[in-house]
Formats: structure tokens, C-alpha cells, sequence
């Protein structure tokens, strides 16, 4: 059966995706503000605790005061040489932005010189073979672990390995 020629289906008009988001905005307003008025201990923004922008801002702070130390404040260069004081305070600011993360649960593992297992969580970047060990070690670390809440975000290592003795019969 075909519909009669006079018979026209207009165009559908569909809103634009600013349209669309403006929309939604404005229903979960509303939702919030009525959510709110029957229930006023509910809250809709959250807040960060107060220790978790203390500890921020004295990372940014430290990293502003490093970046003050290492730089020419006249002609913003780097400066060529540090004097003892500088590298003193350094790692001052240094400890403090370790400080501040180990505040925040962000702890960072260096296994450099520990005995490296392959149940760990860090990437083998390279693997060299070494004389006179018996078990794989870490020569270096290139990019720590790093432990936060309940996440682990793997390190990249290089290890050492025990040389392989080729000669069977000798």
C-alpha cells in the first residue's frame, strides 16, 4: 500500500548538541534544587578535604621556589652553576614535595639495587647480562612505581642478569 501523493512526512527538526547540553544543565538543576529542598543535609558539590589542597598548594610552592633556584631571576636562563646553598635548599624543597605526596597516600618505590622479581609490577625496559650475581637485580630505575589509594601505576626498570654459561663440556 503506498500513502497518498498529498501526503507529505515534514523534515524532522533535531536540536543541536549545545541545545541538547543546555537541556540536560538546566533538568539536572532542577533535579538537584528539588533534591535539595526535600533533603537539605544533601549535597550535590563535593568538596576537597582541607589537607588535600594544603598539601597540593606546598607542592606548587615548592616546585615555584626549585624553579626560582635554578633559574637566572634577571635574565630567566638557567643558571650555569649552583652555589652550596642552592643545592642545599634544593633538596630542602625537594624533601618537601615528597613530604607533601607521602601526606596525600602517594607513595613512589625506587627499587635501584634491590633484587628484581618478575611477579613485580615494574616493566623490564632493558635486561643486561652481568657477571658474578646469581639472580636478577635492578641496576636502575627510569620511572618509579607509584602506590595511590588502591591503584598501582608500574615503573620502568633495567636489570641485570646472571650470565649464561655456554660452555657445557668444558
Amino acid at each position: 500500500m503506498k500513502p497518498p501523493p498529498e501526503l507529505k512526512i515534514p523534515q524532522p527538526e533535531f536540536p543541536t548538541g549545545l541545545e541538547l547540553a543546555r537541556d540536560l544543565a538546566k533538568s539536572l538543576s532542577e533535579e538537584n534544587k528539588a533534591k535539595a529542598e526535600k533533603s537539605p543535609e544533601i549535597r550535590t558539590v563535593e568538596v576537597l578535604p582541607a589537607a588535600f589542597t594544603k598539601e597540593v598548594l606546598a607542592v606548587v610552592i615548592n616546585i615555584w621556589r626549585l624553579k626560582l633556584r635554578l633559574m637566572d631571576p634577571h635574565s630567566k636562563e638557567h643558571k650555569e652553576e649552583l652555589g652550596k646553598e642552592d643545592v642545599k635548599k634544593i633538596v630542602r624543597y625537594l624533601e618537601s614535595i615528597n613530604d607533601s605526596f607521602t601526606q596525600l597516600g602517594i607513595e613512589v618505590i625506587d627499587r635501584t639495587g634491590e633484587s628484581f622479581d618478575y611477579g613485580l609490577p615494574e616493566k623490564v625496559v632493558t635486561a643486561k647480562p652481568q657477571e658474578g650475581i646469581n639472580k636478577e637485580l635492578v641496576l636502575e630505575t627510569l620511572r618509579p612505581t607509584i602506590k595511590w589509594k588502591n591503584h598501582i601505576f608500574p615503573g620502568e626498570v633495567e636489570i641485570a642478569t646472571p650470565m649464561i654459561n655456554t660452555n657445557k663440556g668444558e
